[in-house]
């Protein structure tokens, strides 16, 4: 995957994580993968050579983590 379909996929999974869609209970869970999701975008966009593959690895790796996550979250 490269940088700019990593950065839309993971842009699109921040709008999935909406903290209004779960209860009061898991809510800090998502916005902490929400801000996650955030700080990847970022470091993909400013980071250069080697540090830019290890945050698109990263992102990647999260992206299969929370895919069932976002599958869980009840629908907007």
């Amino acid at each position: 995957m490269n940088q700019t379909e990593l950065i839309n996929e993971l842009s699109s999974a921040a709008q999935e994580l909406d903290h209004n869609r779960v209860s009061w209970i898991d809510k800090h869970y998502v916005i902490d993968l929400k801000n996650k999701a955030l700080i990847l975008i970022e470091s993909i966009a400013r980071f250069e050579e080697q540090e830019r593959e290890a945050a698109m690895q990263a992102a990647t790796e999260f992206l299969t983590e929370i895919e069932p996550v976002i599958q869980l979250l009840p629908k907007k």
